[in-house]
């Protein structure tokens, strides 16, 4: 039975939960061992994984840029080394004042090169990795949509929940709707429902939030009426995959998101959501899914009928089955 060996940042990390432990029950399924140690802070422990990796068939490192001496180390005791990312890791968090990094590039640049093989995460993350390794492939990110709540269509309130979930160094994205919200706000009786770590003010616009658990955001996500992702443009952002927008389809939510990163490519953009260009066509998707609920409820039906077709657990799953094996 193949061994794989998944290197992770945390377990409960998103890109770790999202890319590796969402999708133990399906590497099991198809005849794969596994086994997940988070990567440790302290060289005397990384030395420790050695042995591991001897033992393991294939070695995956998760999104984690490591030192070159220990991808060196890391290199000859694995059979089969693997690179899985999500993010634009050789960069920084947009809200460092230089986003630009020369040690995380020199980082990302010296993985990509020694590994036998890359997953990116979307196209332009692979794009990026192939200026190192020409053994690159795109596995998108996986949501889970068996058992989880979808929105029910029979319900009508008195205002549209248009709702947001993510971390908190990404609320100042949603910041950016503020002008559009409070333009809705003004003609329709919304509410905005932030699920996350924290909340921020929304001048003009009746807002709630809504501390974020894992056990409880599906349920969450499954009371919005839309479901946003408003972004910047810019090249950090160029590397989402739009988790977000998955999980709003997964809840037979309609996502209306920015046109930024793998956005506009989980759905059909006038069939299954909106990928918006600026501020102004954010706002007539927004408008046009409040003043025309059959057609809000066709698009979240659809939407689900897409993530569950391309983006499922198990389909995910098969596909990364599939790869570690070299198939």
């Amino acid at each position: 039975m193949t061994l794989v060996l998944f290197l992770i940042q945390g377990p409960q990390l998103p890109s770790s939960r999202v890319r590796v432990m969402n999708l133990l029950h399906e590497l099991h399924a198809h005849g794969l061992q596994t086994q997940v140690i988070r990567y440790p802070n302290s060289w005397r422990e990384r030395l420790g994984l050695l042995p591991e990796c001897r033992r393991a068939d294939v070695v995956v490192i998760q999104k984690t840029l490591i030192s070159p001496i220990f991808l060196q180390l890391f290199r000859l005791a694995s059979q089969r080394l693997i690179y899985d990312f999500d993010d634009a890791v050789y960069l920084r968090h947009d809200s460092a004042a230089n986003i630009n990094s020369r040690s995380r590039m020199r980082k990302f640049a010296a993985t990509a090169r020694q590994v036998d093989l890359v997953i990116a995460g979307n196209d332009l993350l692979a794009k990026q990795a192939r200026q190192f390794n020409n053994n690159v492939v795109v596995l998108p990110s996986a949501v889970e949509t068996r058992g989880v709540p979808t929105r029910d269509y029979s319900r009508n309130g008195d205002r549209k929940i248009i709702g947001w979930v993510g971390g908190r160094n990404n609320l100042p994205h949603l910041q950016q709707a503020a002008p559009v919200l409070a333009r809705l706000a003004a003609k329709y009786p919304i509410e905005l429902r932030i699920l996350s770590s924290e909340g921020i003010d929304m001048p003009g616009v009746n807002t709630r939030f809504i501390p974020w658990q894992l056990e409880t955001q599906n349920a969450e996500i499954a009371q919005f009426d839309i479901g946003i992702m408003p972004l910047p443009d810019t090249p950090h952002t160029r590397g989402k995959c739009g988790y977000k927008a998955l999980q709003y389809m997964a809840a037979a939510v309609v996502p209306v998101v920015s046109n930024v990163g793998a956005n506009a490519q989980v759905f059909k953009n006038g069939e299954e959501g909106f990928a918006t260009n600026n501020n102004e066509e954010m706002l007539q998707a927004l408008a046009t899914l409040i003043e025309d609920p059959e057609l809000c409820r066709t698009m979240g039906l659809r939407a689900r009928r897409r993530v569950e077709q391309d983006h499922a657990v198990e389909v995910i799953g098969s596909r990364l089955a599939g790869i570690v094996q070299g198939q």
